[in-house]
């Protein structure tokens, strides 16, 4: 049994997952005829370390919107997520994801934010600031916040090929990349 396509509320795991009302999903494959899942097993893993895990669910044939209860995550964090699939057949499949949760509130009240000295309307700005960092980085995440077009480097270097492009909503929306 192998899994594939690990989801988070019906979404690729990414940044800016929700700390609560958590729904996953996964597909499964195999080589044997009538291959279906008896029971699954969810584990969420910070640094290595199990914070959640449901034990092995049987019987557990869904996996589509599994949610699983009391998972509430902490704000701003990397974590692992790990499913395991058991068969009809005595075999099993595991596959793992990485994703990161938003922000909270807090979060943004403490942000270093990059602006303009003074509003500028008509164009978009270009924004930088310079900082330096204090021993080795492990790893490093840019939160982009604004209203409109937008790309994003680092060290002069694109950091990929999306464009914060939202559409024209009346409702907050995020674009994760």
């Amino acid at each position: 049994m192998k899994i594939l396509d690990i989801r988070i509320n019906r979404g690729k795991p990414c940044l800016n997952v929700p700390v609560k009302g958590l729904r996953f999903g996964w597909k499964y494959e195999g080589d044997e005829d009538c291959l279906r899942q008896k029971a699954y097993r969810i584990e969420i893993q910070e640094d290595g370390k199990t914070v959640f895990d449901t034990g092995v669910v049987d019987p557990g044939e869904e996996s589509v919107d599994v949610c699983p209860e009391g998972l509430e995550l902490s704000y701003a964090t990397a974590y692992t997520l790990k499913i395991t699939a058991f068969d009809n057949f005595g075999g099993e499949g595991t596959a793992a994801a990485d994703c990161m949760t938003e922000l909270s509130g807090s979060d943004f009240e403490k942000a270093s934010w990059i602006r303009p000295e003074e509003h500028i309307s008509g164009w978009a700005p270009y924004l930088r600031t310079k900082f330096e960092l204090k021993g080795k980085v492990k790893k490093a995440i840019l939160w982009g916040i604004g209203l409109g077009a937008g790309e994003f480097y680092i060290n002069g270097e694109r950091t990929d090929d999306y464009y914060l492009d939202p559409p024209a909503t009346g409702r907050p929306m995020s674009q994760n990349f």
